[in-house]
């Protein structure tokens, strides 16, 4: 992460941790103790997957924001769960329906409007869990810290 950047997508990053399991279930309880995301693609994650959380199409690529990355990666584990292997005849959305828990999300910069959209579709896939969030404004503090004392200034 390093010395202090502008605010751009490939700057700012996302902190994340979640204790979420399908409700009623047995099993299928999906933990992150908390990991920090950068912005990227998600290659791993399936294409369905991805079509769940759309960010807005400007000129600026939204779709590799650190914030959604790490909301993909929450969701390809649901996808993935044994649970879902079981029924298959159960659409993703079903599946993604049956989850309760909570995600706690931090991000180092103010979350773009595309990224506020990306929430909410999390939400609407997912509405038994969640979702906190809390922000910093980058050009201003570092993890709440303000930028000139974080960097021993």
């Amino acid at each position: 992460l390093g010395s202090w950047q502008i605010p751009s997508a490939h700057s700012i990053v996302a902190y994340a941790r979640w204790d979420v399991c399908p409700g009623g279930e047995d099993g299928g309880r999906l933990v992150e103790q908390g990991r920090v995301f950068e912005s990227g693609w998600s290659k791993h994650v399936a294409d369905e997957v991805k079509e769940l959380l759309h960010a807005f199409s400007q000129i600026i690529k939204r779709d590799m924001h650190a914030e959604r990355v790490a909301l993909l990666a929450l969701l390809d584990g649901m996808a993935s769960a044994p649970q879902r292997a079981k029924a298959p005849e159960r659409s993703l959305a079903s599946h993604l329906e049956g989850y309760e828990g909570s995600v706690q999300l931090y991000v180092s910069h103010v979350p773009s409007l595309s990224s506020l959209a990306v929430f909410c579709q999390f939400l609407c896939c997912c509405p038994r869990v969640r979702l906190s969030f809390a922000y910093d404004d980058a050009w201003l503090t570092c993890c709440g810290v303000p930028r000139h004392e974080a960097t021993g200034r």
